[in-house]
């Protein structure tokens, strides 16, 4: 007699996100090996991450655009690099690979417009040019190409901060482009303004606080900036004490906390200012020795890296040691609360406050620093990163030098906290799980491009390439607009339970999308070597489908447009039961999706698996 026909069932697959650390032999595969642009709904439905909706007005005014003036395109007729076309632009800050759009030239000596009016990388030659490559063949040298022609390079926009006072929201963005600098862009969005006024911009990042309606930033080596309303910056004038020249900057409790220089013993000592008067830096101000207790912290000697605050509690973050004051809404009573040894922060930019709480990074991965209030003596330190701990750390902290790069921003309203490593891999740390014994779950966004991030009133801006955008929609704006992107989710190994053998006969799956010219791949593989792919498109006419035609809503939830927010309004959805037929075979197994996010939302609801159960491996 045959074995009788087993489902295996995966509803909301990869439920408990990645999972590298931890037993892989399920008996049902729902932590993810991979989790690549793979965001979870509020439904907790595998879903694909939104895109970058770019907002700079048609890319025109991006950090980088400028007008080159009269004839600035050179060409050639040496045999071999007729093709080739010098650019002169004086002062242009490039190097060999960055990527320059030209736009506005006009045929030039045998080559198109067309030819001309695209995206290159290009090659420097000195400061003042470059080359590029055409299509095109030249059929003279000389210097052309009209008065029209512009240049749109592609910074890297290295710090994203939103300056919100009574005269509105400036967001302000720094950028390495034509030497370090500090860009305003106003609330549309569409026009960058360089407001560093006469400050020189020390070439490292600085770090931004509201503070008394104003905004003040580190310039490291020098004294703190501030800038008031629409003004530039400048630096601030001491009225009493000296202003510090650190890299850090904290605004908590009326007052602004600082590194009191970024060498020597004084990185280790925090200034504070007279309450609103960041002026006073000594007659109402003062300093904090953190390693004034040095005895009670880890091996005598450690170094701060970072300064800030929850609960009540002004927090010092040094790189093996977490140094916790009380009462610092009245320094003159500064006390030490507690000193947490062995445990500390690695990069200054990975600290997001999250409600009564703050994540950051530590030398083993991203925990988050609690007070237990009812017993007032101490702090939980729980480890976020634990299941990916190990390829985390590898991708994120491979090097000290790279941990100035380290990005992140916690989305409320997403319920995700997102942490970039150097080198562009963006781990997203989804707390949206109302199960406690679940740990949050953890994705990766990859291939992004995004720089960095800041989040105002409901929305995530995003920096990438020159430009500004925030997280939203299903296609990215960079580095070219309606760019679509690919999500995976793959399942770790698993064998049920049993050694058995397992004939797998058919696939189905729920799906839910909003076109029907997307395509869901159902992928499959055994560790004995036979895997396979089943391509389902949500459409009627494919022969593989089983649309139920059923009409499940909207995209976003309940159709119903409160509060003007874009989640309880759009466009409808459809929900689709589709199935095919599959033959393999084998003990332990890994199962997937994989599709391209194109401009609409999918959300895969349900996986099973149907199979015939064979003989015990021997």
């Amino acid at each position: 007699m045959g074995s009788k026909l087993q489902s295996l069932v995966l509803r909301a697959p990869g439920m408990y996100g990645l999972n590298f650390e931890g037993e892989t032999y399920q008996e049902a595969p729902v932590f993810a090996e991979e989790a690549e642009n793979i965001a979870y709904d509020s439904a907790g439905r595998l879903t694909n991450r939104k895109g970058f909706d770019v907002l700079t007005n048609g890319h025109a005014n991006a950090l980088g655009y400028e007008s080159l003036g009269s004839n600035p395109i050179t060409t050639v007729t040496t045999a071999g690099l007729t093709g080739r076309i010098t650019i002169a632009d004086t002062s242009h800050g490039q190097s060999t690979g960055d990527f320059v759009t030209i736009s506005g030239a006009a045929d030039t000596n045998g080559i198109t417009a067309a030819q001309i009016n695209t995206r290159f990388t290009l090659t420097k030659i000195d400061a003042n040019s470059y080359y590029v490559y055409t299509a095109g063949t030249a059929t003279s040298a000389s210097a052309a190409g009209g008065a029209g022609v512009k240049v749109k390079y592609e910074p890297k926009v290295d710090t994203l901060f939103m300056y919100n006072y009574s005269g509105g929201q400036r967001l302000l963005s720094v950028s390495a482009y034509g030497g370090n600098d500090i860009y305003e862009d106003t609330a549309s969005f569409d026009n960058f303004t360089s407001v560093k006024g006469s400050v020189t911009i020390a070439n490292t990042r600085p770090q931004f606080v509201n503070f008394d309606d104003q905004v003040i930033a580190t310039n490291e080596g020098s004294a703190l900036i501030i800038k008031s309303g629409s003004g530039n910056f400048a630096a601030i004038s001491p009225q009493h004490g000296s202003v510090p020249t650190g890299r850090l900057v904290h605004s908590a409790f009326g007052r602004v906390w600082a590194q009191k220089s970024h060498t020597g013993t004084s990185q280790n000592i925090i200034n504070y200012s007279a309450v609103l008067d960041e002026r006073d830096w000594s007659s109402s101000g003062g300093e904090i020795d953190v390693m004034g207790n040095f005895a009670a912290i880890k091996d005598g000697y450690d170094e701060l890296v970072a300064i800030s605050s929850f609960d009540h509690y002004l927090v010092a973050f040094l790189r093996n040691s977490i140094v916790i004051y009380n009462n610092p809404d009245s320094p003159a009573d500064l006390g030490i609360e507690q000193i947490i040894q062995g445990i500390g922060c690695i990069a200054r930019d990975s600290i997001q406050a999250i409600g009564k709480d703050l994540y950051f990074m530590s030398a083993t991965g991203i925990r988050s620093l609690r007070q237990v209030i009812y017993t007032g003596d101490r702090a939980d330190l729980n480890e976020i990163s634990t299941l990916v701990r190990r390829e985390f750390l590898v991708d994120v902290a491979a090097s000290e030098s790279a941990l100035i790069n380290v990005r992140s921003v916690y989305d409320p309203e997403e319920g995700q906290y997102w942490l970039k490593a150097p080198e562009g891999n963006i781990w997203v740390f989804d707390m949206h799980t109302l199960d406690q014994n679940i740990p949050i779950r953890i994705t990766k966004y990859v291939d992004t491009k995004w720089d960095s991030f800041a989040y105002f009133e409901g929305e995530t801006y995003i920096g990438s390439r020159g430009m500004i955008g925030k997280y939203n929609g299903f296609v990215d704006d960079s580095p070219s607009a309606s760019t679509a992107y690919t999500c995976t989710w793959r399942s770790n190994p698993a064998d049920l339970g049993t050694s058995k053998l397992k004939m797998l006969k058919k696939v189905t799956a729920t799906v839910e999308g909003a076109s029907t010219s997307d395509t869901v791949n159902v992928t499959y593989a055994f560790a004995e070597g036979g895997s396979g792919e089943v391509p389902f498109t949500l459409s009627s006419n494919n022969a593989f489908n089983r649309s139920s035609g059923l009409a499940v809503g909207t995209v976003a939830e309940w159709g119903v447009a409160n509060w003007n927010v874009d989640e309880w309004g759009g466009g409808s959805a459809l929900a689709y039961n589709l199935a095919a037929p599959i033959s393999q075979s084998g003990r332990t197994f890994k199962l997937g999706v994989r599709f391209v996010s194109n401009g609409f939302q999918i959300a895969v609801e349900q996986l099973s698996l149907f199979m015939k159960m064979g003989r015990e491996g021997r």
